[in-house]
This record gives C-alpha cells, sequence and structure tokens, in this order.
C-alpha cells in the first residue's frame, strides 16, 4: 500500500506542472515531449487507447452529449461520434464498404401539379431480409423551387412503399444533399423551415416498415408535384444498407421470386420454399415439435419424384409418389399412383384410376404366397390391385 501511495505521489508531482500551466500532457515510455499541437500526446508501439464500450441504447441515452464525444457501440461494432445533434457512425473504418448499395445519376424533370409525377429505379443485387437492425440510407438531391409541393416516397423490391417526406419545407427551396436514415436524427416533418433539408433526417414514415422484406430488386424513389407554379428536378439519389445489416437468412434467384426463406415472420420458425412467386413448400413443426412438411398446392395435389406429375395442368387432388408417376396427367382429378411408372399414361382420367407399379405387385403377389389367405381371399386382393 505505501508502495502504491509513492507511486500516486510521484504521478502528481510529473503532472502537476503541467495541470498548472495548462501545458500539454505526454504520455510515454522515451521521455519525449508532447507535440505543440496536442493537450495529450499517447505514444505507443504495443498498446492502444481503449474508448468507452456501450450498447446502442446507452448510447441514445447519454444525456446532452458534447460535440466530438467519441464512443464503441457493441451492437454495431463501430465507433460512434456526436456532431452537429446527431450521432454519426465511423463506418470507413469499423465496418467493410456495403454490400447493398447504389445510386442512379440521371437527371429527371418533376412535372408541374402532375399526380403521376416521377420515377427513378436503383436495382440492389445483394441477397438478403431487411431485420429489425438493419440501418438504411436514402439520399436525395432535388432541385425545385417550392418543397412543399413535393410528395417523395420510396417502394421496396416486392411493392411495400414509405413517405420520406410530403408537403414539407413551406415554399423553401430545394433537398440539397438529403438523407434520410434509421440512426437518430431531427424528423422532417417536424422542422418545415430548414429547406434545403441538407444533412442526415428521420423520413415522414420508418424505415421499419420494410422488417422482412427482401432487399434484391428495384428499388424505386418516387416524386410528385401536387401543386400549380412551382417546377424543379431530380438531380440524382443513393440508397445504402451496411453488409452486417443484411441478414443471411434468404437464399434467392436473380430477381428474388424463387428463394428458401427462414422466419419469413419475427419467431415463426418456418422454412419456405418460394417458385416463381409462389409458395410450394413448407418446413415446420406439429403440436410436439416433430418436424412436418407440407406443399402447400392450391389444387390439394402431391407429387413426389422425378418427373412426377410434371405435366398437370388443372388436375386436382392427385396423389403420385414415384418416379414417373402420373406423368402425363393433364386434368385427370383424385388419382392416386404409387410406384415407378405408375398411371404414367393417363391423362384425363379420375377417381377410379389406382395403380401400383409392376415390381410393386409382383413383389406384393410373392409376399401374399407367403400367407395363409384363402383362394378367395387373394382374389378378391389381385383385382384390387
Amino acid at each position: 500500500m505505501q508502495m502504491k501511495q509513492f507511486y500516486l505521489f510521484v504521478l502528481f508531482l510529473l503532472l502537476a506542472p503541467a495541470f498548472a500551466g495548462a501545458q500539454a500532457i505526454s504520455i510515454n515510455t522515451d521521455a519525449s515531449n508532447p507535440d505543440p499541437s496536442a493537450i495529450l500526446d499517447v505514444k505507443s508501439t504495443d498498446k492502444g487507447v481503449l474508448a468507452p464500450r456501450m450498447t446502442t441504447a446507452q448510447r441514445t441515452a447519454i444525456a446532452t452529449p458534447a460535440a466530438g464525444l467519441l464512443v464503441y457501440d457493441t451492437d454495431t461494432d463501430s465507433f460512434w461520434y456526436f456532431d452537429n445533434g446527431i450521432w454519426n457512425q465511423v463506418a470507413s473504418i469499423a465496418l467493410p464498404p456495403p454490400l447493398a448499395s447504389g445510386a442512379n445519376n440521371t437527371v429527371i424533370p418533376i412535372p408541374d401539379n402532375n399526380p403521376t409525377g416521377i420515377t427513378s429505379i436503383i436495382n440492389l443485387t445483394q441477397a438478403g431480409v431487411i431485420d429489425g437492425n438493419t440501418q438504411i440510407k436514402v439520399c436525395i438531391d432535388i432541385t425545385h423551387t417550392a418543397d412543399a409541393d413535393l410528395d417523395i416516397s420510396l417502394m421496396a423490391p416486392d411493392g411495400t412503399t414509405i413517405d420520406l417526406s410530403s408537403d414539407n419545407g413551406t415554399f423553401s427551396d430545394n433537398y440539397t444533399n438529403t438523407c434520410f436514415t434509421t440512426a437518430l436524427a431531427p424528423g422532417v416533418t417536424n422542422n418545415n423551415f430548414l429547406a434545403p433539408f441538407t444533412g442526415f433526417w428521420t423520413p415522414e414514415q420508418p424505415f421499419s416498415n420494410f422488417i422482412n422484406k427482401p432487399i434484391m430488386g428495384n428499388w424505386t424513389l418516387k416524386v410528385v408535384d401536387d401543386r400549380n407554379t412551382d417546377v424543379g428536378q431530380l438531380n440524382w439519389w443513393s440508397i445504402e444498407i451496411p453488409s452486417k445489416s443484411i441478414a443471411p437468412a434468404l437464399l434467392s434467384d436473380k430477381d428474388s421470386d424463387t428463394k428458401v426463406q427462414v422466419e419469413k415472420n419475427p419467431d415463426e420458425d418456418i422454412i419456405r420454399f418460394e417458385l416463381s412467386g409462389t409458395e410450394g413448400m413448407v418446413l415446420r413443426k406439429t403440436a410436439t415439435g416433430s418436424p412436418r412438411l407440407e406443399l402447400t398446392d392450391v389444387l390439394a395435389n402431391t407429387f413426389i419424384g422425378q418427373s412426377a406429375g410434371a405435366s398437370n395442368t388443372t388436375g386436382f387432388q392427385n396423389t403420385a409418389n414415384g418416379w414417373a408417376a402420373l406423368y402425363s396427367n393433364t386434368i385427370g382429378s383424385q388419382n392416386t399412383a404409387n410406384g415407378f411408372n405408375a398411371l404414367r399414361s393417363n391423362t384425363t382420367g379420375g377417381a377410379k384410376h389406382r395403380q401400383w407399379s409392376a415390381s410393386a405387385v409382383f413383389q406384393h403377389l410373392r409376399f401374399l404366397q407367403h400367407r395363409q389367405w384363402s383362394a378367395s381371399a387373394v382374389f378378391q386382393h389381385r383385382r384390387r390391385l
């Protein structure tokens, strides 16, 4: 204890002159003086400076943060600094470049007082699903002499649409490098006199409306001028979704209409298989937790096996189990075909057509010969086959 107090006393003697004269402080092992431009100069070749670490909730709960305040967010695995009234992520240091991002620089005139407006598309090619932790940033640049005339919306690839800003800004001009974000930022609807809205804003409707929606596909920005006289143009816009926000819950083709999706809805514990935009198979649990596979055919058909039911068009309530079973069936209904090539040639027949493959029947008859059935029972059983 005495030795610890001695070291503290020595440290005090070393630092006291610096504090007394508001001089710079140097922390190092080579006794070098601090840089003249620094109030604190730390030098080391084998250690670093550890910033305060906290969750997103703890960071955003800091009361009246000072401009330049720096913390490390353990939820986003990145540094954040406070400036101009909002928290800003140091993404260029902590995060890799976004996997899902794009920009459209095509200038499009905005027609005056026209409900059709204009649309501009950005195609994102990264597969993934938006979740509750997803951060989205949409930036726009519009030249217009009356922002209050404009309704600006964003549509996701599945058609879900949110208002970014509608009839805001009174008669002020332009949206100049305006970015809508999921981060803590002023609401665009609460600042009608701050056009051209340069900087970061939360949109009129939340990005959370896109939760569980696919990332891949066409994202569409729509701008409508709903009043007379003033005109303008869309100069450019961009969208960015950081890589960590892309949930690996989706396997999808390029246009996102054929996919395997885990938990489309929160905590549903279901795997869904979708072909050409139609959900065809679902893996879920029974009441006791055992797995069960559902074939969700609207015509109540069940086809299992290579080429089974391959030609079916409007036939309903058919069950085919086996290679090429009911292969040629088109409109025949309520058939049951089990085994290799079972009812392969049937096209329109229904209800009474039940067939086993020849090999299956042969094996079954051999089995019957080893049982002590009466001759009449065997005859009746053969008729049923």
